[in-house]
């Protein structure tokens, strides 16, 4: 155990095992805080006899079962997720009147707003549906733009069409505005059709969006997280978390990743390295480039090396000579690319042009989220080219978004090969984890179960998937903690080493006593960041 040369002592936590993440002393019994920094780990005699811990520490006897790091999401959506809670609920509507029923609710609720906007359909049991002739029945005077879970689709009536000019006009590159047989829209939208008619929708400003932010951080705050990388932040929401930060109400750090379309090449990581500047603040940064290279399978806009078992394929939104040189061009300005990857098309590509750009000057890794399929053989490229994958665990599992979706898209085959966790480690990738909350549950607990079981917590017993690709509770761990903090360049974050953010939580439970089916009921206790209590179970 060694003190940092300067001794403050603010803070000597005792009472529970400590997880610290440091392979070479991994357990201890106590911590020293000062200056909202890990001061020293180790027994309570040996903290106890630092000349700077006296009278003046504040002693905390935490009660709980495991004291360990903060949890860091490497992919999430606070801000976007955080407005979302404001729009109509559609999680849990499984038809068409019921998907009325709530709109229409919400509309008559909120007369004074220009759209009427709704989230959370699940693809898998509207996939198939039809509503732009329900949502117009509705009578309403504003368009109608509702976001499915997954954020790769919506539903919409014909005034958000006709605002957004698709009704007529062909399908913009990336992008499906389905139809029926005889061409008439049905109002589902999909990818950048979506997002075309998102991009007119004004977004929350000032105190509204910085509400929302904060409600949403808070919320990854009770459930362990102190570090989050926001992974597409737009101007507002950057600008809403500045503010917070400001005076004080940010509750955990935020790393941002800003969007590069296709077709802005250079010019696109450019306008994001000036953002850095402009948003750099002692919790808040704006440190890499967010790039969608498709879509996703559920609806069949991922890239796929080898089409769909209906003969289509998603589309590769990025041309590979642009995407070398947005890579070439974060590299010389110092920015980390996070990369949205589910198709083992999309996947090889990144991969190719990681290789294309060669050696790298910065020592981060290119990031890579989802990666729901890989080729076999582009395996070993992941550890030989610095391209870590960034997993959802969560998602790992026999769902209806798999049986229902995906398998027979992709058939029994390929489908035998989702989610290759334990294929990428053995290959020697270095594995982060994520959420992509607002998609899935922000709580790492039952992403961690989910990961080792390879079932779904809430689900039928022993209906697993790939049972052979999953990970233990040690990787996951890491990729929560250790890796996190390594991916995001921030020293000693993700673990309680020397010097290290004092950035940690306390579980009731220690998991690694427990079986794995039980994971998911773990609950966070304390969540300390900087030193600083953010969050207190009741």
């Amino acid at each position: 155990m060694l003190p940092l040369p300067s001794c403050v002592a603010d803070l000597l936590v005792l009472g529970v095992p400590i997880l610290t993440m440091n392979p070479d002393a991994p357990a201890a019994t106590a911590m020293v805080v000062g200056a909202g920094r890990v001061v020293a780990v180790g027994s309570e005699a040996e903290v106890r006899a630092l000349p700077c811990v006296g009278a003046d520490t504040r002693v905390v006897r935490m009660e709980g079962g495991l004291l360990l790091p903060g949890f860091i999401d490497a992919h999430a959506h606070p801000a976007e997720g955080g407005v979302e809670l404001a729009y109509a609920s559609l999680t849990g509507v499984v038809d068409e009147a019921g998907l009325v029923a709530a709109v229409g609710a919400w509309a008559l609720a909120n007369p004074e707003s220009p759209w009427v906007l709704g989230a959370g359909w699940s693809p898998t049991l509207l996939d198939h549906a039809a509503p732009l002739a329900a949502l117009d029945a509705l009578g309403l005077d504003r368009p109608v733009l509702l976001a499915s879970v997954d954020g790769h689709s919506a539903f919409v009536n014909t005034a958000a069409l006709r605002r957004a000019k698709l009704l007529d006009r062909p399908d913009p590159a990336g992008g499906r505005v389905e139809r029926t047989p005889a061409g008439a829209p049905t109002g589902v939208v999909r990818e950048t059709a979506a997002d075309a008619i998102w991009a007119l929708v004004p977004e929350p400003e000032g105190e509204v969006l910085e509400a929302a932010a904060r409600a949403a951080l808070l919320q990854f705050a009770a459930n362990g997280v102190t570090r989050v990388v926001d992974a597409n932040a737009s101007r507002g929401a950057l600008r809403a978390y500045r503010a917070l930060d400001e005076r004080g109400a940010l509750p955990i750090s935020v790393h941002a990743a800003v969007e590069v379309a296709p077709g802005e090449g250079a010019a696109g990581v450019r306008r994001v390295a000036a953002l850095r500047k402009r948003f750099l603040r002692p919790h808040l940064r704006v440190d890499a480039v967010k790039l969608y290279l498709d879509g996703v399978m559920e609806s069949g806009t991922a890239a796929m090396r080898e089409p769909y078992a209906d003969g289509q394929n998603g589309e590769l939104l990025f041309r590979d000579a642009e995407l070398v040189r947005i890579l070439r061009a974060a590299d010389r300005a110092g920015l980390q690319v996070h990369a949205h990857a589910i198709g083992d098309g999309a996947v090889h590509q990144l991969l190719a042009a990681v290789e294309a750009v060669g050696p790298r000057r910065g020592a981060r890794p290119v990031l890579v989220a989802h990666i729901e399929a890989v080729e076999p053989a582009d395996l070993p490229a992941f550890a030989r080219l610095g391209v870590w994958p960034n997993l959802q665990a969560y998602w790992a599992c026999r769902d209806a978004w798999i049986d229902v979706l995906t398998v027979p898209r992709l058939g029994e085959a390929r489908a035998a090969r989702l989610y290759p966790f334990a294929s990428l480690l053995q290959a020697g990738a270095t594995v982060v984890a994520g959420s992509d909350w607002s998609v899935s549950t922000l709580n790492p607990w039952p992403a961690i179960e989910v990961g080792i079981t390879r079932r779904d917590p809430d689900g039928v017993a022993g209906t697993t998937l790939n049972a052979e690709e999953a990970l233990d509770l040690d990787t996951l761990t890491r990729a929560y903690t250790l890796n996190g903090g390594r991916a995001l360049d921030v020293p000693g974050a993700g673990t309680l080493t020397v010097g290290a953010p004092a950035d940690f939580i306390v579980v009731d439970r220690d998991p690694r006593e427990r079986p794995a089916a039980d994971l998911s009921e773990t609950r966070v206790l304390q969540t300390w960041v900087g030193g600083v209590p953010v969050f207190s179970a009741p």
